[in-house]
């Protein structure tokens, strides 16, 4: 996720007239959706192994409204991007408050992926899995 909102700031600091390349969208959504879509799929595995078996709908619903949360604090994350009405219709002099919060997103989702991957083994300790992912009895 980091890397495609780093895309998207990329092209905002080299942005003519205002106006991003659709190459630049097509590559920072192409890294968004490929991390949202190898997450989910782990993440849903994850919650129906994991869970005793009497408890597996109610974690998967405590998943599903995660995700929920997570689509609240996107709302806000969006809010955030308005820009001053004194510059809402003028391209060029918007494009650097987008680039701002995009530079700020990117900074948080690298911060938040640097502390999955150092918490992963902990976690892997927790699921009684060994290092190469299999499950250890």
């Amino acid at each position: 996720m980091a890397i495609g909102f780093l895309v998207f700031y990329l092209a905002c600091l080299n942005a003519e007239g205002g106006l991003i390349s659709l190459f630049a969208f097509t590559m920072g959504y192409m890294f968004i959706i490929a991390g949202e879509l190898c997450l989910s799929p782990i993440g849903l595995s994850m919650v129906t192994k994991l869970s005793p078996v009497r408890m597996v709908a109610v974690m998967m619903g405590i998943w599903f409204f995660a995700s929920a949360g997570g689509e609240f604090l996107a709302g806000k994350i969006g809010k955030m991007m308005s820009v001053p009405e004194a510059v809402q219709n003028n391209a060029v002099a918007s494009l650097p408050y987008y680039a701002t919060i995009l530079k700020e997103i990117a900074i948080a989702s690298a911060i938040a992926g640097a502390l999955i991957l150092l918490l992963s083994p902990l976690v892997k300790k927790w699921m009684g899995m060994s290092n190469d992912g299999k499950l250890v009895d």
